[in-house]
């Protein structure tokens, strides 16, 4: 996902009518699970060490995960947060449908029912990420993601409404 959504998608959840955000929030709470994504993030970090801190302070400000998962247990707002969080790519990994799954040993696994996935290499700080390719055609879907999530396609949909 691009950069700029998550400013555009905090708009949207304040001019988001309180019907519509109360359904968007109930689907992010119902598919989304904050510990699925710190355990992404662990396995990612013990794959990929100390580069893995260098991205993690590019993405969204924090030296390391840790320090992350300390502001959104301790910080009242950052319930908040949340929800304009869940729409960044980088946060993918909590949606319940997100794949390519991945695992410290092996790091992502590429095989899927219904997309190919496929390392970039362009630089040693790209190699954690991957290219999606539709099937059968592999037309490229998305290049340079962590992964990809339906539920967080339809959560961001549900905030457009």
């Amino acid at each position: 996902m691009n950069k700029f959504w998550g400013p555009i998608i905090f708009l949207l959840l304040i001019n988001c009518g309180e019907k519509d955000q109360s359904e968007a929030q109930a689907f992010a709470r119902a598919h989304y699970k904050m510990y699925d994504f710190f355990q992404f993030y662990e396995d990612f970090y013990i794959r990929f060490n100390d580069s893995a801190d260098i991205e993690m302070y590019f993405l969204f400000g924090y030296d390391s995960l840790t320090l992350y998962e300390t502001y959104y247990n301790n910080t009242p707002f950052a319930k908040e947060d949340f929800y304009r969080d869940i729409t960044s790519d980088c946060f993918v990994h909590g949606w319940d449908d997100c794949e390519p799954a991945f695992n410290s040993t092996v790091g992502f696994l590429l095989d899927s029912s219904a997309y190919t996935y496929l390392y970039m290499h362009y630089n040693a700080d790209t190699t954690w990420l991957v290219n999606r390719y539709s099937k059968p055609d592999t037309s490229l879907l998305g290049k340079g993601v962590f992964g990809y999530s339906r539920n967080c396609e339809k959560y961001k949909e549900m905030l457009l409404k």
